[in-house]
């Protein structure tokens, strides 16, 4: 924990910040086909890793934030790839972790030709900061130094790129995508101004407009991430607005229906575009109804991913261990 100094009576609450460093060396070479995990690094009382899957389906690399715990936490928590201005940046509650000691996980994604600008003499750097959740000093890299007002009034007014989505104009300014969604920029926009819109093709304009405004400080409101949390998380995605994407993941996880039928498919969805929640919410689900899960129709998409049929069968097992453990106790 660095070291601070206190000028007068400090707000009520916490106001400790853990930090930590983790350097990834020869990186291009290291982290080409299978996932890397760091060394365990102490921060607020529990033992951190960071994992690094160097491509999701997206093509991305996916930076993970991990631990496990014996008492619900609630931390605010940063990852920040040196050599960039953009940050992922998330509150979330770990609960305890349950018998079969799964993770919990934060992210932080982005393309990979993006990162490899990061690199300095083959080394990608990531700093990690976790504070206590309600931390009154707020957060060490606000998410806007601009108030609310004017990033509503610039989305309105004035521009300097455009987009042509299914046939609709909508536009953004450069500087204001660079902190949201650097990787949008960085791939698609060098070239793309008010009289040149990039063509959007593959997302409504009700959804992009949305994904828009979210960078600009616009709220979305509950009727829309309850119908439309699924495409908001897969567009958010695809065009690198990681804190939307988080927030949609939520949303979708929360809204599911998880069934006999269905888990099996959320749970590849889960697995291919590295979401976490939802495959804690999937797995979670398979234990409870194991025997209904495996008699199912269903069951045989697993073969698509042997190495996720590996991990539920080992979910599967060390349960079943614990139970005989605690049966014979």
């Amino acid at each position: 924990m660095s070291r601070v100094a206190h000028i007068g009576r400090p707000p009520r609450g916490s106001l400790e910040e853990y930090t930590a460093t983790v350097h990834i060396h020869n990186f291009e070479q290291r982290c080409v086909d299978r996932i890397i995990v760091s060394p365990n690094f102490s921060c607020a009382g529990r033992e951190w890793a960071l994992e690094i899957n160097p491509k999701d389906i997206l093509g991305n690399v996916v930076i993970n934030l991990r631990s496990k715990f014996e008492s619900a936490i609630t931390v605010d928590f940063d990852l920040f790839v040196r050599g960039f201005t953009t940050r992922s940046l998330q509150n979330r509650q770990f609960p305890p972790s349950p018998e079969d000691n799964e993770w919990y996980w934060g992210w932080y994604d982005t393309r990979r030709k993006t990162l490899n600008k990061a690199i300095n003499r083959g080394t990608l750097t990531v700093d990690v900061r976790i504070r206590p959740h309600g931390n009154p000093c707020g957060n060490i890299i606000p998410q806007s130094n601009i108030p609310v007002s004017i990033l509503s009034n610039l989305f309105e007014n004035g521009n300097d790129m455009a987009f042509d989505v299914k046939g609709q104009l909508l536009y953004a300014h450069k500087i204001i995508l660079k902190e949201s969604a650097p990787d949008l920029v960085a791939d698609f926009c060098d070239s793309c101004d008010n009289s040149n819109p990039l063509p959007i093709q593959d997302v409504d304009p009700t959804i992009f407009k949305a994904m828009l405004g979210h960078a600009y400080a616009k709220k979305i409101e509950p009727t829309m991430w309850k119908e439309h949390a699924k495409e908001i998380l897969e567009a958010s995605g695809k065009y690198g607005f990681n804190d939307l994407k988080s927030q949609a993941e939520a949303w979708y996880t929360k809204s599911i229906n998880l069934t006999v039928d269905t888990v099996i498919d959320e749970l590849l969805y889960a697995d291919s575009y590295n979401l976490h929640s939802l495959k804690k919410a999937t797995m979670a689900f398979i234990v409870k109804h194991g025997g209904e899960v495996m008699a199912s129709d269903s069951y045989h998409r697993l073969d698509e991913s042997p190495k996720l049929r590996k991990e539920v069968m080992s979910t599967f097992a060390d349960q079943v261990s614990k139970k005989r453990q605690r049966d014979e106790e």
